[in-house]
């Protein structure tokens, strides 16, 4: 039962890795650390669900390929989408921040201000109240700033002239009618100095050598040096946002003339890569890729956790972009990182089903047709801050931790409260909760980060795993007491909080849809609340909902590929047919293999849903000359909680290094 739970539940990930042969390496760097920041999301493109992401960790930007920021996500929900020139990364030196009188952005770096004015002088409002011996200085309409010695206008009635001397002593004369602006005083004006030592000072006017600025009735403010994204929304308004304020930012990646299935007649690759902080390497599970009939697009990330034999599971993946060409399926698995990866059976399970049903599976691989989902009527966390535009509709809009930026989350509690409220018919006395959730970036990267503490000790401790030792028992009891890679789920009966299940960790690359079967019975109110506990940085959450009407699918038409052909021409279908232990090894960073599937017909009037099945596992390549952090291992597992605190510090570490290197 123990490894039964274990297997179905942790889902394990690491960081993605990806090399590059040409392009700027500042450039490269610069836009890594704006990526860390953000948490990016990199999106499918120019597919059948444009939205649909898939999560990486410590990537830069590869100069041969094209990518495009989409849109940004703020912490509140709120999505800003770009026009089609996207998004740009930009390093702002520090300076003076604000909005202009048109309502434009404006920003001017500290260094370029000759004059900072704190203060606004007095106008000319009327022909009536000019007094030429008091005029200090116009505005053209141009909106330049011409300054004049103190008592050194007169006014040519006649022509409407007035007669100044520049400062410095040159005669300059202009037409009344010609002048945006006439001023008759001095504002007050402070240096940069100043304004440093007092950064919340409004600022209204700024003189450079080249242009005049005036803000709004708010001022503009101090502003530190920093990453921030900027760019045109479709709206046509132009916008900037600090890193620090962006929960994470969409990116659009197409790479058709680099890629590996070009040598197999594939027409593009348009590859998702989302959530992502900046490393240089990835280490993940196989990487599925489904031919749409034009492009093969990234669509599936199976075996996630699986990283021993003793954790080998079977994976259920909805495949959302399959199409057939010419009657059959294609699939391409992939290793993309430094792993060796093991495929023991391969199948896909097809379902035509009605219209207005949804197919979810558990995490045993049952499929249940559901109907008439019902959303949240609340959802809050900790913090009573709303939480419905993340998990209300399933649209890769995901709530995440806000990493943190400094030590002040050791002021705060380490794991999150989430409440979630739904209807509740009366007389319903089960309900199933549908989830999209997985494992974070940041918390798939202390994967890599715990398994690195074995160091020397790893294959001793694969072993024990392998045979269910008490590193096995060690591991579940870490996994089912801190709930890094299984979130369990609590219904309020009353006033008690009863445990009814968990939702499995994925991804984070991609996260799958799940079905949990929840227990009514006893719940007199008219609702159902729900609670879950996710700790700091582990989890990233999709949707969340509930419905009543569900009903098992015993029909399923599962099929086998009818050819299965790896990078060196072998053909290795035979083996990918039973869960026998006859594996289809893939040892080396690049290995592919190419699968085909015939197509059965779709039954008329229904619903075509394609799960793929996959049983293996994949094991990490660590550093193993590394002595084992023995100590440190055995702090982390007996702790409560500190395996959190420890995450968090090696977070602050990794982004105070990424932020050295710019």
């Amino acid at each position: 039962m123990v490894a039964i739970l274990f297997v179905s539940s942790l889902n394990l990930l690491i960081t993605y890795e990806k090399l590059f042969n040409t392009g700027d390496k500042m450039c490269r760097r610069i836009i890594s650390i704006v990526l860390l920041f953000a948490l990016i999301h990199y999106s499918i493109m120019g597919c059948s669900r444009a939205t649909r992401e898939v999560k990486i960790l410590n990537t830069e930007i590869d100069a041969t390929v094209d990518e495009k920021i989409v849109a940004v996500v703020l912490p509140t929900g709120e999505v800003i989408r770009f026009d089609s020139r996207g998004g740009r990364f930009d390093w702002i030196p520090q300076g003076i921040d604000g909005i202009d009188e048109k309502g434009d952005r404006i920003f001017i770096a500290l260094d370029d201000a000759d004059e900072i004015r704190v203060t606004r002088p007095m106008c000319v409002k009327s022909l009536d109240e000019i007094q030429p011996e008091k005029i200090t200085e116009i505005i053209t309409k141009h909106n330049s700033i011409i300054r004049f010695e103190p008592n050194s206008c007169k006014f040519i009635e006649p022509k409407g002239i007035i007669e100044c001397r520049i400062e410095g002593g040159r005669e300059f004369k202009f037409n009344i009618n010609a002048v945006k602006e006439i001023r008759i005083s001095q504002p007050d004006a402070i240096s940069r100095e100043e304004l440093i030592n007092n950064p919340n000072t409004a600022v209204y006017e700024v003189i450079t050598d080249h242009m005049f600025v005036t803000f709004d009735d708010n001022g503009g403010r101090l502003r530190e040096s920093g990453y921030e994204i900027t760019g045109w929304t479709r709206e046509l308004h132009q916008v900037f946002y600090n890193i620090d304020d962006i929960l994470y930012i969409r990116v659009e990646r197409r790479d058709a003339a680099k890629t590996f299935f070009a040598a197999i007649g594939a027409l593009a690759l348009t590859a998702a890569i989302i959530f992502a902080i900046i490393a240089l390497t990835k280490e993940s599970c196989p990487f599925v890729y489904t031919f749409d009939g034009e492009k093969y697009v990234f669509d599936a990330e199976p075996l996630g956790g699986a990283i021993a034999k003793g954790l080998e599971k079977a994976d259920f993946s909805r495949l959302e972009h399959l199409n057939a060409v010419d009657n059959k399926f294609l699939l391409m698995f992939r290793n993309e990182v430094e792993e060796i990866q093991y495929l023991d059976e391969l199948k896909l399970w097809i379902i035509d089903h009605a219209p207005d049903s949804e197919i979810f599976p558990d995490i045993n691989g049952k499929l249940y047709a559901v109907k008439n989902v019902i959303k949240s009527s609340r959802a809050v966390d900790e913090k009573d801050l709303n939480l419905q535009p993340f998990l209300n509709e399933r649209d890769d809009i995901s709530w995440q931790t806000y990493l943190p930026r400094d030590n002040s989350y050791k002021e705060k509690p380490l794991r999150h409260r989430l409440t979630l409220e739904f209807a509740k018919p009366q007389e319903a006395e089960h309900a199933m909760l549908l989830v999209n959730a997985g494992t974070a970036l940041w918390g798939s990267n202390m994967i890599r980060e715990m398994l690195q503490l074995r160091g020397d000790k790893i294959d001793q401790w694969y072993e024990g795993v392998n045979n269910q030792g008490k590193e096995f028992l060690e591991l579940y009891h870490f996994i089912d007491r801190e709930e890094l890679y299984l979130l369990k789920i609590q219904v309020k009966k009353g006033n008690t909080w009863i445990e009814q299940g968990f939702i499995p960790g994925g991804g984070p690359l991609i996260t799958e849809d799940r079905i949990i079967p929840l227990d009514l019975s006893g719940i007199n109110d008219s609702l159902v609340t729900i609670r879950l506990d996710p700790p700091t940085g582990f989890w990233t959450i999709d949707f969340i909902g509930i419905a009543y009407q569900a009903k098992e699918i015993n029909e399923i038409e599962e099929i086998s590929g009818i050819n299965a052909v790896d990078q060196d021409g072998r053909n290795v279908t035979g083996m990918l047919h039973l869960q026998d232990g006859q594996y289809h090894i893939m040892p080396r960073l690049g290995d592919w293999l190419k699968v085909e599937f015939a197509v059965t017909p779709e039954v008329a009037g229904y619903k075509r849903s394609i799960f793929m099945k996959t049983i293996g596992y994949y094991e990490i390549q660590i550093d193993k000359s590394q002595p084992e952090k023995t100590d440190l291992i055995k702090t982390l597992l007996t702790t409560p909680g500190k395996i959190v605190d420890y995450s968090m510090e090696e977070y602050l570490k990794w982004r105070e290094k990424q932020l050295s290197l710019q």
